[in-house]
C-alpha cells in the first residue's frame, strides 16, 4: 500500500512536463499551452480528476478547489532537482530551433491570427508593428516608474530590461520569414501548385466608337495556366506520425488483433483486410482511405452559384481508432483543385504526388515517430490504400467509371447489372459481380485506337471510361475497393424520397396534417445529440415536388428515428405504408451501426429484399432508382470492410465546414487560399506554442466535467469499488469526484443516459439508466437503476422499459465501469410516447431478428 503521504505529482497533459506542485503545473500551462486551440488538462488531485478545455477554467478551479495542495505535501529537494532535470530534457525542441533568431511563441501567435481568426497577410504585418509599438510604449513607462524609486541607476536599469528591448517579432517581419517559421517550428506542410494545363479563353477588347458613333468590338484569345494544389503526402504523413498519440496507436497497431470476436466494430474485421496477403506479411502497415467530394465556398443559391466549385481530396489513416479518425483534425488535405479543371484535364496530375507516395510506402520509409517512453526515434513505416469513398460522381471519376450513370448500360461499380434489369426486375436479384481482370481488359480496349462514336458505344456498354489512376497504386482494385457511401444511398436518397411519400400518403389519409407535424416537430423534446442537429419544419409544396428535401444528411436520419415517437400514435397498426416505413428505419439503424455480426448481416438482407418488394407493390408507378439497387451491396461491403458507419462520408463532409468558415474575397485563386487555410490550421492543432507536438491532438483521455469531491465512505457501493480498484477493501481514499458529465471513447454520458448493460439474442436486452457518475481512483463509475424491458412495440420500433422495483419498493442499483461491465457502451435513444418511456435500439447488433 502507498504511503499517504506520497505526493501524486501533476502531470501536463499535452506534454512531457511534470510537476511537483499544483502551481507550477498553473505556471507551465500560462508560458507554453494558453492558446492552445485543442487545450486539455485533467486534475490529478486526489479525489478529483475534472477536465477543462479552457485555461481560466482550470486556473479557477484550482484556486477554488484546492488552494491547500501544495501545502500538504512539502518541497523535497531531492525530487525537485530530479523533476528538473526531466522537464530539461522533455522539451522537445530541435537543435536547429535552439539557434533560432526568433521567438517560437510569437511566430505560433501570428499562426493562431493566421489560422484561426482569419487575418490577412498584410493584417498580420499591422498587427506585428502595431503590437511592437504597444509594448515598447509600456516599457519605457515600466522603466520610468522604476527609475523614480531612485533604487536603481540608469545602467542598471537599462542593463535589467535590456533582454526586453528587442522587438518581439524579431525574425519575423516579413511574410517569408514568417512562413519559414512555421515550416521549421510547427512543421507545417505548405501546399505545393501544380499546373494542369494551358487553356484559351476568350475576352473582349476595348470597344471603340466609330465615325458613325456606333461602337464597334472584337474578341481576343487569352490563354492562362490552371493550377490545382497538392499537399505533398510523405510530408503530411510525417508530421501526422509526430504526434505522441498518432505514434501511440500506429506502433501498437496489428492487423491480427482484429477478427476475433463474433461481432465487427472496425474496418479491419472484414473479410477483405482479414484475408490481404499484403497486410499478412506487413500486420502493422498504415492503411489508408482516400476520399472525394465537391463543393462551393460562394453563395450555393448566387448567380455565382458552381463558378467557384472546388473539388477536395482527403486521406484518413484506419489504423487510428475510429472514434478518433472521426475527429475532423484526423482528416488530412491531399489535393484542391477547381471542379471546372478536374473535368478539363482529368485526375493524373493532381493525384500523381498521392500515387507516387502510396508506391513508396509499399516498400517502407524511414519516419520520425515517438516511442512509448516519449522518445524520438526512427521506424520503418510501410501501407498501403485500402478503400476509396464519396458520392456516386466522385467514386465513378476516380474508378474511372460512368460519372452519370443514367447514361451507362452498366451503372454500377460492383456489378454487371444492366438498366433493363434494373428497370424490369427485382433490385435484389444478384448480378453477377464485376471481374477485376474483366475491367482491365474494358480499360485496355478503350485505350487502343478507335473512332470517337465507337469508343462512345462501348464506354456506355462497359459503363466504363479510362483506366483508373488509382489503378497504379500496389494491390488496388477498382471493383472491389471503391465503396458505396450509405450516406448518400440512404440518408440523401432513398430515405428523403419515402419520407416524402409517406407525408403524403397520412396527409391524403387524414392522419395529421403538415401544420400538425410541423408543431410538433417545434415542440418535441430533443435529446442533447439530437438539437443539434434536430429536422426542420416540412414544406408542403417541398413534400409534393421533385425537389430535394430540405433537411442534411444528420438531420433526416433523425427525422426517420423519431417519426414514430412523433406521430406512430396516429396511424393506424395495420397500415402497410407505415410497416415498410418501420422496415427501412430498421435497414438504416442496422447499415449505421457501429457494431454488426454474421446473423446482423443475414437480416440486414431479408430487411431490403422484404422492404423492396413491398415498396413495388405499394408505389408500382415509382420507377427502380439506382441507389435502391447500391444499397443490396452494402451488407456484402459490411462483410468485407467492417461496419458501414466507418466507410460512410458523413464526417467527412463535415471537413467541407472547416473550408467555409473562412470569409474569401477573392476568388482568383479559390483553391490556393482554401488549401493553404487548410493547412495552416492543421499545423496549430498538432503544434504547441514552443514547437513541441501536442500530446492533446487525436487524444484518447476522457473528458471528465468539473464537479464536487464527496465522501463515499458509507455508500453501499465502497466496498466494492476499492475491490475493483485495488484488490482489498483496507486501503485507498474514501474521495471521489461526482460529475455530471463524461466523455469517453467518442460517447457523451450524463445523468439520464440509458445504456444496455446485456443482451441475449432469445431474450429482451437488459437496460440500466445512469442516476450518478462518480471517478474513483482515475476511473470512471456509473451508478444506475436497472430497468425492465416490459416488451417490443414493432409499431414503434422500440423496447417499452420502467425502472425495476422489488417487493420492498427498492430499486435495483448496478454500479458499473463502462469499458468492461456494458456489452454495448453507446446511449441509447430514449422518447416517451403516450406515458411510456421507450428505447430505440441504435449502435448494436441486430435488435429485430425474433
Amino acid at each position: 500500500m502507498e504511503n499517504e503521504n506520497t505526493h501524486p505529482g501533476h502531470p501536463c497533459s499535452m506534454c512531457p512536463f511534470f510537476a511537483d506542485k499544483l502551481v507550477d503545473l498553473v505556471s507551465h500551462l500560462v508560458k507554453l499551452h494558453r492558446n492552445s486551440p485543442s487545450f486539455i488538462v485533467h486534475c490529478s488531485v486526489v479525489g478529483c480528476g475534472a477536465s477543462f478545455k479552457n485555461y481560466v477554467s482550470f486556473k479557477s478551479h484550482a484556486s477554488r478547489k484546492h488552494a491547500d495542495e501544495d501545502e500538504a505535501y512539502p518541497d523535497n529537494p531531492d525530487t525537485d532537482t530530479e523533476m528538473e532535470e526531466e522537464n530539461s530534457q522533455g522539451e522537445n525542441f530541435d537543435e536547429d530551433q535552439s539557434e533560432m533568431d526568433y521567438d517560437p511563441s510569437a511566430s505560433y501567435y501570428m499562426l493562431k491570427l493566421k489560422s484561426i481568426s482569419n487575418v490577412s497577410e498584410s493584417g498580420l504585418m499591422e498587427i506585428q508593428m502595431s503590437t511592437d509599438y504597444l509594448i515598447k510604449q509600456k516599457l519605457d513607462i515600466v522603466k520610468a516608474n522604476v527609475c523614480n524609486t531612485n533604487k536603481f541607476t540608469k545602467e542598471e536599469i537599462d542593463d535589467l530590461f535590456k533582454d526586453m528591448e528587442q522587438p518581439v517579432f524579431q525574425g519575423l517581419n516579413s511574410n517569408y520569414r514568417l512562413k519559414n517559421s512555421w515550416a521549421k517550428s510547427f512543421n507545417n506542410v505548405e501546399p505545393v501548385k501544380i499546373k494542369l494545363n494551358l487553356v484559351s479563353s476568350f475576352r473582349n477588347k476595348p470597344q471603340k466608337r466609330s465615325s458613325s458613333n456606333q461602337t464597334t468590338g472584337s474578341y481576343a484569345v487569352q490563354k492562362q495556366n490552371s493550377h490545382g494544389y497538392y499537399v505533398p503526402v510523405l510530408k503530411s504523413l510525417q508530421a501526422l506520425l509526430c504526434c505522441p498519440s498518432v505514434s501511440k496507436h500506429i506502433l501498437t497497431h496489428n492487423v491480427a488483433d482484429f477478427g476475433k470476436e463474433e461481432c465487427m466494430t472496425d474496418v479491419f474485421d472484414g473479410e477483405y483486410f482479414q484475408s490481404d496477403p499484403y497486410l499478412r506479411k506487413n500486420p502493422g502497415a498504415l492503411v489508408f482511405a482516400l476520399y472525394s467530394d465537391d463543393f462551393e465556398v460562394a453563395n450555393p443559391i448566387g448567380h455565382h452559384r458552381k463558378t467557384h466549385k472546388l473539388t477536395s481530396f482527403y486521406y484518413v489513416l484506419l489504423n487510428i481508432p475510429p472514434y478518433l479518425r472521426t475527429k475532423l483534425e484526423a482528416i488530412q488535405l491531399v489535393a484542391m483543385v477547381k471542379t471546372t479543371d478536374v473535368k478539363k484535364h482529368g485526375l493524373s496530375k493532381i493525384l500523381k504526388n498521392f500515387i507516387k507516395s502510396m508506391q513508396k510506402l509499399q516498400n517502407g520509409v524511414y519516419m520520425a515517430t515517438h516511442s512509448p517512453t516519449g522518445a524520438s526515434q526512427k521506424t520503418l513505416i510501410r501501407g498501403k490504400l485500402g478503400f476509396v469513398l464519396g458520392d456516386v460522381p466522385a467514386a465513378h471519376l476516380l474508378g474511372g467509371f460512368k460519372e452519370s450513370v443514367g447514361h451507362a448500360h452498366k451503372p454500377c461499380q460492383s456489378c454487371e447489372i444492366t438498366k433493363e434489369e434494373l428497370r424490369n426486375n427485382s433490385v435484389t436479384v444478384p448480378s453477377a459481380p464485376r471481374d477485376e481482370d474483366e475491367h482491365l481488359e474494358r480499360c485496355d480496349v478503350l485505350n487502343t485506337e478507335m473512332s470517337q462514336s465507337t469508343r462512345d458505344y462501348w464506354s456506355k456498354m462497359y459503363g466504363v471510361t479510362r483506366r483508373s489512376e488509382l489503378l497504379d497504386v500496389p494491390h488496388f482494385m477498382a471493383t472491389k475497393c471503391i465503396l458505396h457511401d450509405p450516406m448518400h444511398i440512404l440518408l440523401e436518397g432513398i430515405v428523403p424520397q419515402e419520407t416524402k411519400r409517406l407525408l403524403v400518403h397520412c396527409v391524403e389519409n387524414r392522419y395529421f396534417t403538415i401544420e400538425k407535424l410541423n408543431s410538433i416537430i417545434r415542440n418535441f423534446e430533443y435529446t442533447y445529440d439530437e438539437r443539434k442537429d434536430k429536422p426542420v419544419e416540412v414544406s408542403w409544396q417541398n413534400v409534393q415536388s421533385n425537389t430535394k428535401f430540405n433537411q442534411t444528411a444528420q438531420s433526416m436520419k433523425n427525422l426517420l428515428v423519431l417519426l414514430p415517437f412523433m406521430v406512430g400514435d396516429l396511424i393506424p397498426e395495420d397500415d402497410e405504408v407505415w410497416i415498410n416505413y418501420v422496415r427501412l428505419i430498421q435497414i438504416t439503424l442496422l447499415t449505421f451501426s457501429s457494431v454488426v455480426s454474421h446473423q446482423g448481416l443475414t437480416s440486414l438482407k431479408v430487411l431490403i429484399a422484404s422492404h423492396h418488394a413491398a415498396l413495388r407493390q405499394l408505389y408500382p408507378e415509382v420507377s427502380i432508382t439506382p441507389k435502391m439497387h447500391y444499397i443490396s451491396h452494402i451488407p456484402k461491403q459490411i462483410l468485407d470492410f467492417g461496419p458501414a458507419r466507418n466507410h460512410s462520408c458523413m464526417r467527412l463532409e463535415a471537413k467541407h465546414g472547416e473550408c467555409k468558415d473562412k470569409k474569401y474575397k477573392n476568388f482568383k485563386a479559390i483553391a490556393r487560399s482554401v488549401s493553404f487555410h487548410l493547412q495552416y490550421k492543421m499545423a496549430v492543432q498538432q503544434a504547441n506554442a514552443d514547437g513541441s507536438k501536442s500530446c492533446s491532438y487525436l487524444s484518447d483521455d476522457d473528458f471528465i466535467k468539473a464537479g464536487h469531491s464527496c465522501d463515499i465512505s458509507k455508500r453501499i457501493f465502497y466496498q466494492y469499488m476499492l475491490q475493483r480498484e485495488y484488490g482489498e477493501t483496507s486501503c485507498g481514499t474514501p474521495l471521489a469526484l461526482q460529475t455530471a458529465e463524461v466523455i469517453s471513447c467518442g460517447h457523451r454520458y450524463v445523468k439520464g443516459t440509458v445504456l444496455v448493460k446485456v443482451w441475449h439474442q432469445l431474450e429482451y436486452p437488459k437496460f440500466v439508466q445512469i442516476t450518478e457518475i462518480l471517478v474513483f481512483n482515475k476511473s470512471t463509475y456509473f451508478i444506475c437503476d436497472e430497468l425492465d424491458t416490459v416488451g417490443f412495440d414493432p409499431h414503434l420500433n422500440a423496447f417499452s422499459v420502467d425502472v425495476r422495483i422489488d417487493t420492498d419498493g427498492n430499486k435495483y442499483v448496478n454500479v458499473l465501469k463502462p469499458a468492461s461491465d456494458l456489452e454495448y457502451t453507446w446511449p441509447q435513444k430514449v422518447h416517451m410516447c403516450n406515458k411510456a418511456k421507450f428505447v430505440m435500439l441504435e449502435n448494436v447488433d441486430d435488435a429485430w431478428q425474433s
